[in-house]
Protein backbone atom coordinates (compact mmCIF):
# COMPACT_ATOMS: atom_id res chain seq x y z
CA UNK A 1 0.00 0.00 0.00
CA UNK A 2 2.79 2.41 0.30
CA UNK A 3 3.18 2.27 -3.92
CA UNK A 4 -0.99 4.59 -3.32
CA UNK A 5 0.56 6.93 -1.30
CA UNK A 6 3.34 7.42 -3.12
CA UNK A 7 2.35 7.97 -6.40
CA UNK A 8 -0.02 9.74 -7.06
CA UNK A 9 0.25 8.71 -11.06
CA UNK A 10 -0.61 5.19 -9.88
CA UNK A 11 -3.62 6.24 -8.26
CA UNK A 12 -4.64 8.03 -11.27
CA UNK A 13 -4.03 5.49 -13.50
CA UNK A 14 -6.11 3.07 -10.35
CA UNK A 15 -8.79 5.17 -10.92
CA UNK A 16 -9.10 5.03 -14.57
CA UNK A 17 -8.78 1.27 -14.91
CA UNK A 18 -11.90 0.83 -12.31
CA UNK A 19 -13.47 3.66 -14.27
CA UNK A 20 -12.88 1.66 -17.81
CA UNK A 21 -13.95 -1.51 -15.79
CA UNK A 22 -17.30 0.22 -14.36
CA UNK A 23 -18.21 1.53 -17.91
CA UNK A 24 -17.85 -1.60 -19.55
CA UNK A 25 -19.99 -3.29 -17.13
CA UNK A 26 -22.28 -0.31 -17.65
CA UNK A 27 -22.62 -0.68 -21.71
CA UNK A 28 -22.77 -4.49 -21.23
CA UNK A 29 -25.74 -4.40 -19.36
CA UNK A 30 -27.45 -2.22 -21.40
CA UNK A 31 -26.76 -3.80 -24.66
CA UNK A 32 -27.65 -6.76 -22.54
CA UNK A 33 -31.45 -5.31 -22.21
CA UNK A 34 -31.27 -4.21 -25.95
CA UNK A 35 -30.32 -7.33 -26.99
CA UNK A 36 -32.76 -8.82 -24.83
CA UNK A 37 -35.71 -6.56 -26.10
CA UNK A 38 -34.91 -6.98 -29.38
CA UNK A 39 -35.59 -11.07 -29.01
CA UNK A 40 -38.63 -10.48 -27.59
CA UNK A 41 -39.95 -8.54 -30.46
CA UNK A 42 -38.64 -11.05 -33.20
CA UNK A 43 -40.08 -14.05 -31.32
CA UNK A 44 -43.25 -12.06 -30.74
CA UNK A 45 -43.79 -11.40 -34.64
CA UNK A 46 -42.19 -14.39 -35.74
CA UNK A 47 -45.07 -15.95 -33.40
CA UNK A 48 -47.44 -13.42 -34.97
CA UNK A 49 -46.58 -14.10 -38.95
CA UNK A 50 -46.83 -18.27 -38.05
CA UNK A 51 -50.13 -17.88 -36.81
CA UNK A 52 -51.75 -15.41 -39.15
CA UNK A 53 -50.08 -17.71 -42.38
CA UNK A 54 -51.60 -20.92 -40.11
CA UNK A 55 -55.41 -19.10 -39.93
CA UNK A 56 -55.38 -18.33 -43.66
CA UNK A 57 -54.24 -21.93 -44.48
CA UNK A 58 -56.71 -23.20 -42.45
CA UNK A 59 -59.48 -21.16 -44.04
CA UNK A 60 -58.37 -22.41 -47.81
CA UNK A 61 -58.63 -26.27 -46.39
CA UNK A 62 -61.29 -28.42 -46.06
CA UNK A 63 -62.24 -28.75 -41.98
CA UNK A 64 -61.38 -32.29 -41.80
CA UNK A 65 -57.51 -31.82 -42.60
CA UNK A 66 -57.29 -28.71 -39.69
CA UNK A 67 -56.19 -30.86 -36.54
CA UNK A 68 -53.22 -32.47 -38.73
CA UNK A 69 -52.34 -29.25 -39.81
CA UNK A 70 -52.37 -28.28 -36.65
CA UNK A 71 -50.59 -31.00 -35.01
CA UNK A 72 -48.17 -30.39 -37.94
CA UNK A 73 -47.21 -27.03 -36.94
CA UNK A 74 -46.51 -27.13 -33.50
CA UNK A 75 -42.51 -26.65 -32.04
CA UNK A 76 -41.15 -27.05 -28.64
CA UNK A 77 -42.18 -24.02 -28.10
CA UNK A 78 -45.36 -23.78 -29.81
CA UNK A 79 -48.65 -25.43 -30.17
CA UNK A 80 -51.73 -24.67 -31.94
CA UNK A 81 -54.93 -25.71 -31.73
CA UNK A 82 -58.94 -24.70 -32.54
CA UNK A 83 -61.75 -24.46 -29.59
CA UNK A 84 -65.25 -24.47 -29.59
CA UNK A 85 -65.58 -20.76 -28.67
CA UNK A 86 -63.58 -17.64 -28.16
CA UNK A 87 -61.35 -18.07 -24.77
CA UNK A 88 -63.01 -15.19 -22.50
CA UNK A 89 -61.25 -16.25 -18.74
CA UNK A 90 -57.26 -15.85 -19.13
CA UNK A 91 -56.27 -18.28 -16.04
CA UNK A 92 -59.08 -21.29 -17.84
CA UNK A 93 -56.95 -20.21 -21.35
CA UNK A 94 -53.56 -20.15 -19.66
CA UNK A 95 -54.06 -23.66 -18.23
CA UNK A 96 -55.54 -25.03 -21.35
CA UNK A 97 -51.71 -23.81 -23.12
CA UNK A 98 -49.99 -25.37 -20.74
CA UNK A 99 -51.23 -28.77 -21.11
CA UNK A 100 -51.00 -28.10 -24.74
CA UNK A 101 -47.16 -27.52 -24.04
CA UNK A 102 -46.87 -30.60 -22.51
CA UNK A 103 -48.36 -33.05 -24.95
CA UNK A 104 -45.61 -34.59 -27.34
CA UNK A 105 -45.28 -33.69 -30.43
CA UNK A 106 -46.02 -36.35 -33.20
CA UNK A 107 -43.64 -39.06 -34.01
CA UNK A 108 -42.17 -39.67 -37.48
CA UNK A 109 -44.14 -42.33 -39.31
CA UNK A 110 -42.92 -45.92 -38.88
CA UNK A 111 -41.09 -45.92 -42.31
CA UNK A 112 -39.30 -43.19 -41.77
CA UNK A 113 -37.81 -43.48 -38.33
CA UNK A 114 -34.33 -44.66 -37.44
CA UNK A 115 -34.46 -48.52 -36.50
CA UNK A 116 -32.75 -47.20 -32.68
CA UNK A 117 -35.88 -45.32 -32.26
CA UNK A 118 -38.77 -47.55 -33.32
CA UNK A 119 -38.94 -48.56 -29.60
CA UNK A 120 -38.64 -44.99 -27.85
CA UNK A 121 -41.82 -43.52 -26.31
CA UNK A 122 -42.40 -40.21 -27.21
CA UNK A 123 -40.63 -37.52 -24.42
CA UNK A 124 -42.66 -35.29 -22.35
CA UNK A 125 -41.84 -31.61 -22.14
CA UNK A 126 -40.75 -31.23 -18.77
CA UNK A 127 -43.62 -29.90 -16.58
CA UNK A 128 -41.81 -28.96 -13.80
CA UNK A 129 -42.53 -25.22 -14.63
CA UNK A 130 -46.31 -26.36 -14.88
CA UNK A 131 -49.15 -23.43 -14.57
CA UNK A 132 -46.91 -22.29 -12.06
CA UNK A 133 -44.76 -19.97 -14.26
CA UNK A 134 -47.86 -18.32 -15.64
CA UNK A 135 -49.40 -18.18 -12.20
CA UNK A 136 -46.84 -15.37 -11.74
CA UNK A 137 -48.90 -13.03 -14.86
CA UNK A 138 -51.05 -10.48 -13.95
CA UNK A 139 -54.86 -11.61 -13.19
CA UNK A 140 -56.07 -8.69 -14.50
CA UNK A 141 -54.50 -9.17 -17.50
CA UNK A 142 -56.79 -9.61 -20.51
CA UNK A 143 -56.56 -10.25 -23.95
CA UNK A 144 -55.20 -7.45 -26.42
CA UNK A 145 -57.13 -6.96 -29.64
CA UNK A 146 -54.47 -6.94 -32.44
CA UNK A 147 -54.38 -3.83 -34.76
CA UNK A 148 -54.69 -4.10 -38.30
CA UNK A 149 -51.47 -3.43 -39.37
CA UNK A 150 -50.13 -6.32 -37.19
CA UNK A 151 -52.70 -8.57 -38.28
CA UNK A 152 -53.79 -8.61 -42.10
CA UNK A 153 -56.06 -11.28 -42.12
CA UNK A 154 -59.97 -9.78 -42.07
CA UNK A 155 -61.18 -11.64 -38.92
CA UNK A 156 -59.63 -9.63 -35.59
CA UNK A 157 -57.23 -11.41 -33.50
CA UNK A 158 -56.32 -11.06 -29.49
CA UNK A 159 -52.95 -11.59 -28.21
CA UNK A 160 -52.05 -12.57 -24.58
CA UNK A 161 -48.68 -12.66 -23.15
CA UNK A 162 -47.94 -15.83 -20.73
CA UNK A 163 -46.18 -14.30 -17.98
CA UNK A 164 -42.66 -12.83 -17.85
CA UNK A 165 -41.63 -15.15 -20.04
CA UNK A 166 -41.27 -14.92 -23.86
CA UNK A 167 -44.30 -16.65 -24.42
CA UNK A 168 -47.15 -15.87 -26.36
CA UNK A 169 -51.12 -16.62 -27.04
CA UNK A 170 -53.48 -15.81 -29.67
CA UNK A 171 -56.84 -16.11 -30.73
CA UNK A 172 -58.72 -15.53 -34.24
CA UNK A 173 -61.95 -15.10 -34.22
CA UNK A 174 -64.12 -17.45 -35.78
Amino acid sequence: MRWWRKSLAAQFICFLLMALVLSQVIGFLISWDERDKALRAASKGEFLSRTASLAALLESIPPSFHTDVLRASGTTYTRFWMSERDPVDTIAWRRQAVAQLEEPLPNLLPAYRPADLTSATPSRTPSGEGFQLFEKAIASEGWTRLSSDIWTLPRFAKFLPLGDSARYGACSAT
